[in-house]
């Protein structure tokens, strides 16, 4: 009866989305709620991009590590997730997973800071081409999601 059990959670786990499975309780994932982020993105050769900051508000789900940020929602990463967790000293890092390698590379980090705020740092190399960035964002979670999001 184990063995049937574990296949089951070991099929489910491999069902679920990357980026959404959490390593350990100690990871430093979002738990569900309402957050306000506030995010910058770099590019090399923008300097005038470090100074820009977006706030935004949304709805995360427990474990949602790339909604942490927004530069999943634009079309040229539709397909790239954030690979599993691996927790080390300076953060919980992960490794960006596309369809194709060709779209992108890159990593992601999560940290917590003493009050809670989860930091991301996410950098990106779009394949193919000769363009890196990378978006830095902090997330306060704020309160729970109403049922309608």
């Amino acid at each position: 009866m184990l063995a049937r059990h574990s296949s089951r959670c070991f099929a489910l786990a491999l069902a679920l989305p990357a980026g959404v499975l959490a390593a350990d309780a100690d990871t430093p994932m979002p738990t569900a709620g309402r957050y306000v982020l506030a995010v910058q993105m770099i590019l090399p050769h923008l300097e005038e991009m470090r100074h820009i900051t977006v706030r935004d508000e949304r709805c995360l789900t427990a474990g949602q590590v790339a909604g942490l940020f927004p530069v999943f929602d634009q079309p040229a990463l539709r397909g790239c997730k954030l690979g599993y967790p691996k927790r080390g000293a300076e953060g919980t890092d992960y490794v960006l997973v596309c369809e194709s390698a060709r779209v992108a590379t890159g990593t992601a980090r999560v940290t917590v800071e003493s009050d809670g705020a989860l930091l991301g740092q996410l950098k990106v190399k779009m394949g193919g081409k000769n363009m890196t960035f990378s978006q830095h964002s902090i997330a306060r979670r704020t309160g729970d999601c109403s049922p309608a999001g």
